[in-house]
């Protein structure tokens, strides 16, 4: 099918032409969404809603912290392996403004393709979080160097950020909503904004 096809049948606002010049690259495109669209509703989930500002000041609060307190650089892989949830816009903007290539995953995924996963990524620790961890800890340690168990969001974040090396990527894998510790994929996200950004107070802190 020829693209002329749709011509003068796109919705209203919609041209039939595009500038390819108008944007160098798509961080640009995002931003002047968020410009633009600043107090309409950009996502909801679960009755909750955030803003195109919301997710502007979210996602380059993240964008910062990967910038000034990881050793990524512009260029690298990051993997984002979360449902459909708030923190996904988040993550995937963030990441994009630090000039991260973002690698999606699915948490579906089953033990078998989890461990390729690790396996091809060279993942050196996994953090457990949750009240029973027996499952995962049965089908990784065999094959992970190390295996930690954490009981709250605080502990995980700061578990990971230890066992951190400079070059190593930390990949947040909320494959369920953690029933046995949050309220919802609400209080988890919460909690896990409340913990990096305390870590990155902390390590500012440090530096001054």
């Amino acid at each position: 099918m020829e693209a002329s096809f749709w011509d003068g049948k796109r919705a209203p606002g919609v041209s039939d032409q595009i500038d390819l010049n108008k944007y160098n690259a798509v961080v640009e495109v995002v931003e002047s969404a968020f410009q633009r669209y600043a107090d309409r509703a950009a996502f909801t989930s679960i009755g909750y809603t955030l803003t195109y500002r919301q997710i502007d000041e979210y996602s380059a609060a993240f964008a910062a912290y990967l910038q000034n307190h990881t050793t990524l650089k512009p260029g690298d892989r990051i993997a984002i392996q979360m449902p459909n949830i708030l923190q996904f816009p988040i993550a995937m903007y963030g990441a994009l403004r630090a000039g991260m290539v973002v690698v999606n995953t699915n948490p579906l995924y089953t033990e078998r393709e989890m461990l390729h996963q690790f396996n091809d990524s060279g993942a050196k620790a996994l953090v457990c979080l949750g009240v029973d961890n027996e499952k995962l800890k049965a089908a990784f340690a065999p094959r992970i160097a190390r295996v930690e168990e954490t009981r709250s969001m605080a502990d995980a974040v700061a578990r990971a950020a230890a066992l951190a090396r400079p070059g190593d990527v930390v990949l947040l894998s909320p494959c369920c909503a953690s029933f046995d510790l949050f309220k919802n994929y609400e209080d988890r996200g919460r909690q896990f904004a409340a913990a990096v950004r305390a870590l990155a107070q902390n390590e500012s802190a440090k530096s001054v």
